[in-house]
């Protein structure tokens, strides 16, 4: 199993309280194309990584709009950590981050 598949094998498994047969057509697609991805290597078509790009993106779409997100909430609080904290300016006003060591 390549490493496209083995992704979407996982994602797959991942989701599958929320997928069911109406599902069926999306998945085989979403497999079929990074079995191909597999096959392509380092060097697939543009038009196949924009086809299993989108796939990727319903498959997404189908997983969100039914399961809320649960994880990951960490990276998140760190983020609204970082834009709400002062950093304290140097005299000449650059951030004490913005300077090269």
């Amino acid at each position: 199993m390549g490493r496209h598949l083995e992704a979407v094998e996982t994602t797959i498994t991942a989701a599958k309280n929320v997928l069911d047969g109406r599902h069926s057509a999306l998945l085989e697609l979403v497999r079929t194309l990074a079995r191909q991805m597999d096959v392509a290597g380092a060097d697939p078509s543009t038009r196949l990584s924009a086809a299993y790009l989108s796939a990727l993106k319903d498959l997404g779409r189908v997983v969100a709009s039914v399961a809320p997100v649960t994880g990951h909430r960490g990276l998140d609080e760190l983020r609204r950590g970082r834009q709400t904290k002062k950093v304290p300016r140097q005299p000449d006003g650059m951030a004490s981050r913005d300077r090269q060591r």
